[in-house]
């Protein structure tokens, strides 16, 4: 772990913490379940490069567009036999449990950055290569099945959301005491909900009980 140092004034200001808490974006080849929201969370799209519109559904391969493309992942995921509910159309939910998305391979265009998910169909029509565009938006959080932590949302030294292994949902916040500590509250179904539809708004008076009441909960020292 590299250490860098700031001199401000008289004070000296040491980044090693930042460095062990906020990695590198996940390596290329690592994409899956487990942080492709995190990648989503952080990763930058070029504008005004390429028109991948009339992929935000699934659609079938262009001759034009996949030789630009390069692997970067796969879902690897237990797969629910229910047929989707939904599974045509720009506004589709993506849900990573249900065909085709268990065991999609994830590309990347190198242009515009922006990742798709692929996979074979193979239906009575022939094979037809197909692909759609990830949206962060559309993915259904209660359908990511994580072998490790998996980030949800984070804003950095202020609060970060995890599904766990265990299917459960935890909230973490930093507070700024000795060195600094995380504080940890596994979400109520209720409160799982609220923030599914409300996003990290609904959770304000639970991270303010944290940050008041932090000896309620689980604390860990960033030491």
């Amino acid at each position: 772990m590299r250490r860098k140092i700031e001199k401000h004034g008289n004070i000296l200001h040491c980044y090693d913490t930042y460095i062990k808490r906020y990695p590198q974006l996940p390596k290329m080849s690592e994409i899956n379940q487990n942080n492709l929201i995190e990648y989503l969370n952080r990763k930058e799209t070029v504008l005004d490069v390429c028109d991948h519109s009339k992929f935000k559904g699934w659609n079938d391969w262009n001759p034009t567009f996949e030789p630009e493309l390069v692997k970067i992942g796969q879902i690897e995921q237990k797969v629910n036999m229910e047929s989707p509910e939904k599974y045509w159309g720009d506004d589709a939910p993506i849900k990573l449990n249900e065909y085709p998305y268990w065991e999609s391979e994830i590309h990347k265009c190198p242009k515009c950055k922006n990742i798709f998910f692929f996979y074979n169909e193979d239906g009575g029509h022939g094979r037809q290569k197909r692909y759609r565009l990830i949206q962060k938006e559309l993915i259904d959080i209660e359908s990511i099945v994580p072998t490790t932590n998996c980030q949800i949302i984070s804003s950095p030294y202020k609060y970060t959301i995890y599904k766990k292994p265990d299917l459960t949902f935890e909230l973490s916040i930093c507070k700024p005491i000795a060195l600094g500590v995380d504080i940890y509250h596994i979400m109520t179904n209720d409160e799982v909900k609220s923030f599914k539809k409300d996003g990290i708004i609904a959770l304000n008076n639970r991270m303010k009980d944290m940050d008041e009441n932090y000896s309620n909960y689980r604390v860990v020292s960033w030491r």
